[in-house]
């Protein structure tokens, strides 16, 4: 598999969400196809007819020996793939170096009982091509709506019968080197939030660390109408005393209005956590967070601040610890009191205090172009969600044929 052609990134891609939504994925390719590191959960069937490819301009230009192998499609397909839930197929219908395959695949389309689907990757312009057409029962997939209509006109078909699907790019295969943060941010559904931090810190730190004052926070973000997810990467919880201490923020959570789902602590998800979080699971997870607030009341430099910054993350830091300024540099945090060892602080109302700072939060965010394009991506093209939009119309497909 050539990884660096963008096809093959969108079809591993799908091959990983189909996957992921606990589905079998069957990969089919030519005859003398072969995948020597294919994951152990990918069912590879190589039967297509392999042949020597030209760029066919028009179907009348098909010999004998490109027509055999049209047939061999036919019949391989008809034989082959009569078990299976769905068919993907990619730029089959499209590129002519394809058409014996295409002519096999509109010829044995008629006989499959399951409903397929045709991606075309290129935009559809200049000169039309008689072998542009929908096999029968089948649907087009384009990635876009821009080019929805010109997709339909191209192939001599309803606009109805072009389904837009985004690609997925989901950070779990773009991003992540680690199986552990895969399997956390897959569990508790981390990518669809709206707002994600990851805070390192030490079981025993929680107090000067302001882990209160964070979950205040995020209580109130979640109170303005955001989805939230509260990371703890949390060491050194391998005694009964550490875990108690957990129980006590887990109420506190659930006081501020937060479930067990949204306030997440890496030694209650997996005991090889208790100890401590692998840099490599921190980095992961630092990479699809989108803020990071720091109300620690005692900090010489702030290791984990200089971290959520490489990641792109709005910083949100102590005004009563001067030094953080220094270490943001100009204009590179918001700033609200906290409090601190040396600076102790109190409020006349403390939750509209938080309250006013989760709104500011909020605002920051809503209009920041790089955060808003980092959560809409996370969100949008995560495989659950492209998942969802391929479940729906599959679903669909199946009631008409039915």
């Amino acid at each position: 598999m050539v990884e660096h052609y963008s096809l093959t990134s969108v079809v591993l891609g799908q091959l990983r969400m189909i996957h992921n939504a606990r589905h079998q994925p069957v990969l089919i390719g030519l005859e003398d196809f072969k995948w020597q590191d294919a994951p152990h959960w990918v069912e590879i069937r190589a039967g297509l007819p392999f042949y020597h490819k030209k760029d066919y301009q028009s179907i009348t230009e098909l010999g004998e020996e490109h027509i055999e192998i049209a047939r061999a499609t036919e019949k391989w397909l008809t034989a082959k793939i009569n078990d299976l839930d769905a068919l993907f197929s990619h730029d089959i219908l499209f590129t002519g170096w394809n058409l014996p395959l295409n002519v096999g695949m509109q010829s044995a389309a008629p006989y499959w009982p399951f409903p397929h689907f045709h991606w075309v990757h290129s935009v559809p312009g200049g000169r039309m091509r008689e072998f542009w057409r929908v096999p029968p029962n089948g649907k087009l997939v384009y990635p876009n709506h821009q080019d929805r209509i010109r997709c339909a006109e191209h192939f001599n078909t309803w606009q109805e019968d072009v389904l837009v699907i985004p690609h997925s790019k989901d950070p779990r295969e773009f991003l992540f080197r680690t199986d552990l943060a895969t399997r956390l941010v897959t569990r508790y559904q981390v990518l669809a939030a709206d707002i994600v931090q990851t805070y390192p810190i030490p079981t025993d730190r929680f107090e000067p660390k302001g882990s209160k004052e964070l979950i205040e926070i995020f209580g109130r973000l979640k109170h303005n109408g955001k989805t939230v997810k509260l990371i703890f990467c949390n060491s050194w919880c391998n005694t009964d005393e550490r875990r108690s201490d957990i129980g006590y923020l887990i109420n506190y959570a659930f006081n501020n209005g937060l479930t067990d789902e949204e306030v997440i602590f890496t030694s209650r998800f997996s005991p090889a956590f208790e100890v401590g979080v692998p840099q490599t699971v921190v980095s992961d997870l630092m990479g699809i967070s989108n803020l990071f607030v720091c109300p620690s009341k005692s900090e010489s430099f702030g290791y984990t601040v200089a971290e959520a910054a490489l990641c792109g993350q709005l910083l949100v830091l102590n005004q009563n610890l001067p030094m953080f300024q220094e270490v943001a540099g100009p204009g590179g945090a918001l700033h609200f009191t906290f409090g601190s060892y040396q600076q102790e602080v109190s409020f006349k109302n403390r939750d509209k205090y938080y309250d006013d700072v989760a709104k500011i939060i909020i605002h920051t965010m809503d209009h920041n172009h790089a955060l808003r394009a980092k959560t809409w991506y996370r969100q949008q093209y995560r495989w659950e969600a492209v998942w969802h939009k391929l479940e729906q119309v599959i679903a669909a497909h199946r009631l008409v044929r039915a």
